[in-house]
């Protein structure tokens, strides 16, 4: 059967503080557990009694079916309640029970969540006691971002019981990745890589489970894949001295973004004196091999880096060579052809390096800040390809030329290269064109709120922060700015609710010169294609 209360999130707890007095006869607590605004009653919640400063329960018990909930037999004192580990004060009365009293009509009313349950088995269908469940999802507190898109990362974490069992609550209305991680120390020394419901260690292939609020989606069994290759290595420095890091292993060009799994015995890798590692359950497949160490004075996590092919047989004798991070210097200055330059402060500039790959970079994007010169400093930058995002920057201006070591960098990743330092210059102009346009539909009508996308030349598409998208008004009107000059395609589309049809049209492509504006008629009159 499907319990209907998976987890609730507490937006009220009461008590208040409850305080039974010493010279009193035992009490009680007794209350109700309901929806937040409709009060309806919640069973199966897991209601607690603490003393105020103590996280150690002095009782718990689940609610009935009327939501109802009763602690009896209370010895004098000062008691909180609390449902489902999650609290939230908000009053601060108190309750005192002289002889024997009880207190009543305490009422905790939840916003609804949701919850997950199942099992994992192996391939012979026995249950897999002691592995890590993780609920995975791209939600706004992932630490991890590639470019501008969420890295689904572990949103709960559970370990199966020695039925195999598990249960994940507390979940927000969303959908979520389920994946098992095995323990790699079994007793019959069988490997598993870490798999995705329902069967599959790709996340492209896997199966995502709604978890919808007061209910609970169960039966959610996760069949484990056998085998994987070991990785087996040691770190070292550039002086050949043992080295002590973290070793990661993160996939080339995934097609789905979810972090890394991580294996426990190679976690406390970074405080102990091993300067070896070993990875099991590997699947085949194209990988980095990151050797993750600390901060270095930096803020952030710092890594050197190797690509690995993993085929059908275990890979031993690996060195990583821990190398220092390398620094990239730049410098910014103004096209020969911009205007009002003399204006510009360099020093109210912000850059910043959005990683373009699915990294183990945490705590947000590395910035540097420009001095009067231009002159700015990524130092000891971890090797990721990355693109560079200005901030600050006056309107009108833009990027218009960027070469890193000599090498025109405009229209894809660059990196930093390890040990060693590189020079980046940037070039801003004003000198930009501009698009103005009007999108109709076929009987000549405004499209309003239709979608517009500006796309540079082919050479230039692989760095995403230069297309250019937005929605026109009500009366279809679209306007561009600050556009780069060079060749173009504009497309426009209009998702229709009732036939869910998509609609394009490209225009065609043209040179944007400094200071030129080009009034574009967008008519569709063709079907480029559906969704």
């Amino acid at each position: 059967m499907i319990r209907r209360v998976a987890g609730y999130f507490g937006i009220v707890w009461l008590l208040l503080p409850v305080t039974l007095l010493a010279q009193g006869a035992p009490g009680s607590i007794q209350g109700i557990v309901c929806e937040i605004k409709t009060c309806k009653p919640i069973d199966g919640v897991q209601v607690s009694l603490v003393h105020p400063g103590s996280e150690v329960p002095v009782k718990t018990l689940r609610t009935d079916v009327s939501g109802e909930f009763g602690f009896f037999d209370l010895e004098p004192g000062t008691y909180m309640v609390r449902a489902d580990n999650f609290i939230r004060r908000i009053g601060g009365a108190s309750a005192v029970i002289t002889n024997g009293e009880r207190i009543e009509n305490i009422k905790l009313e939840l916003t609804a969540l949701g919850t997950i349950s199942g099992g994992a088995f192996d391939e012979n269908g026995e249950p897999v006691v002691g592995a890590r469940v993780e609920a995975l999802a791209g939600l706004m507190n992932s630490p991890l971002l590639v470019l501008d898109r969420m890295v689904a990362v572990p949103q709960a974490v559970v370990t199966t019981d020695n039925q195999g069992a598990f249960r994940i609550s507390g979940l927000d209305a969303y959908e979520y990745y389920v994946r098992v991680i095995p323990r790699d120390n079994r007793a019959d020394g069988k490997t598993y890589p870490a798999t995705y419901y329902p069967a599959t260690t790709d996340p492209e292939h896997a199966v995502k489970i709604f978890a919808a609020p007061g209910s609970e989606s169960n039966g959610i069994n996760v069949r484990l894949i056998p085998g994987g290759v070991t990785l087996r290595g040691r770190f070292v420095s550039e002086s050949n001295a043992p080295g002590r890091a973290v070793p990661v292993l993160i996939p080339r060009s995934p097609t789905v973004l979810v972090a890394p799994s991580l294996q426990a015995r190679n976690l406390d890798l970074m405080n102990s004196t091993e300067t070896t590692f070993e990875i099991r359950g590997v699947p085949p497949g194209s990988y980095f091999l990151y050797g993750v160490t600390s901060n270095g004075g930096v803020g952030r996590p710092q890594w050197e880096r190797t690509p690995i092919e993993v085929g059908s047989e275990n890979v031993n004798d690996l060195t990583i060579v821990l190398s220092t991070p390398g620094t990239i210097k730049g410098r910014l200055r103004t096209a020969s052809d911009a205007t009002d330059a003399d204006h510009l402060d360099f020093s109210k500039l912000t850059f910043s390096v959005a990683f373009a790959e699915l990294t183990i970079a945490l705590g947000g994007s590395p910035s540097a800040r420009l001095n009067q010169a231009g002159e700015f400093q990524f130092e000891r930058l971890s090797e990721a390809n990355v693109f560079l995002r200005p901030s600050y920057l006056d309107d009108g201006w833009f990027i218009s030329e960027m070469q890193l070591d000599g090498q025109d960098v405009m229209g894809s990743a660059f990196s930093s290269k390890p040990g060693r330092e590189s020079t980046l210059e940037v070039t801003i102009s004003n000198a930009g064109g501009a698009v103005t346009g009007i999108i109709k539909d076929f009987q000549d009508r405004p499209l309003k709120s239709a979608r517009f996308a500006l796309v540079p030349e082919l050479r230039l598409r692989g760095n995403p922060l230069l297309l250019k998208t937005g929605v026109a008004n009500a009366n279809g009107d679209f306007t561009i700015d600050a556009i780069r000059p060079g060749n173009y395609t504009l497309l426009a589309f209009l998702t229709r609710t009732n036939s869910h049809q998509l609609f394009f049209e490209t225009a065609t492509c043209w040179r944007s010169s400094k200071r030129s504006v080009i009034s574009y008629r967008l008519e569709p009159d063709r079907l480029f294609g559906r969704m």
